[in-house]
């Protein structure tokens, strides 16, 4: 009977496969594809490669020439520079997802025999931002779910205050992650998955009355023309001044 029936191999096997929830046994597959691991070899070769072309050439590039605007605060040059920087952003926002979710996830799952690979589901059809984050990463919106929302409710907490309280842990390590990897304490990441809160709640007030399609080209231009590369470039500024 459980926790008698775990063993150092439970664990060994729970940190390798690709998921954030712990169960006694997963599915598995039959065996190991050496061409299907070669290929996924392969995409993370190139995949690095053309996201630190864009990065080295363009990004970096963008992001040193707007440093005098941010320091003067120019307004309209920041915007320009922001529109600027969308493109290259968006091809590495995107090329790192398929690299991470695709790719890698699927290389340790097969290494490992993992069967349950639905690690993302179509995100780029979102109708809502609710939707979006349900669909964006599943290995953590299961976790999240499972550990956080679900128990709340489970003690009668109303939906808004487990959504609150399960952005408000997610936002934290976000920023956890930013910090650690640019040395710079400035509340971006949380305040930007904090500021999903309130955005999804005047959606579902407003669900009847704006079209997912509508909602759909909103989030692209909010998160992938001006909210993503503004936050590299503010990020960029903060590590030099």
């Amino acid at each position: 009977m459980y926790p008698k029936n775990l063993s150092v191999s439970h664990f060994i096997r729970y940190m390798c496969v690709p998921t954030f929830c712990y169960q006694h046994s997963y599915p598995s597959t039959d065996q190991i594809r050496p061409f299907y691991l070669l290929k996924r070899v392969l995409e993370g070769f190139l995949l690095l490669l053309f996201t630190s072309y864009l990065m080295s050439q363009h990004a970096i590039k963008i992001a040193e020439t707007s440093l005098p605007y941010f320091m003067e605060w120019n307004t309209r040059k920041i915007i320009e520079k922001t529109l600027h920087m969308a493109v290259p952003a968006a091809y590495i926002w995107l090329g790192n997802f398929y690299l991470i979710f695709h790719t890698y996830l699927n290389f340790w799952a097969e290494l490992t025999m993992f069967a349950d690979r639905r690690f993302y589901s179509d995100w780029w059809n979102s109708s809502n931002l609710g939707e979006y984050w349900q669909k964006w990463n599943m290995p953590i919106h299961n976790f999240l779910l499972r550990h956080i929302y679900l128990p709340l409710r489970r003690l009668g907490i109303s939906s808004s205050y487990c959504l609150l309280a399960t952005f408000t842990f997610s936002a934290f390590f976000h920023e956890y992650v930013v910090v650690g990897i640019f040395s710079v304490v400035n509340g971006i990441a949380f305040t930007l998955m904090m500021v999903c809160v309130p955005v999804i709640a005047v959606q579902r007030a407003f669900k009847n009355r704006i079209s997912g399609n509508t909602n759909n080209i909103l989030f692209w231009l909010g998160y992938l023309v001006i909210g993503q590369p503004f936050g590299i470039l503010y990020i960029h500024y903060q590590l030099h001044y």
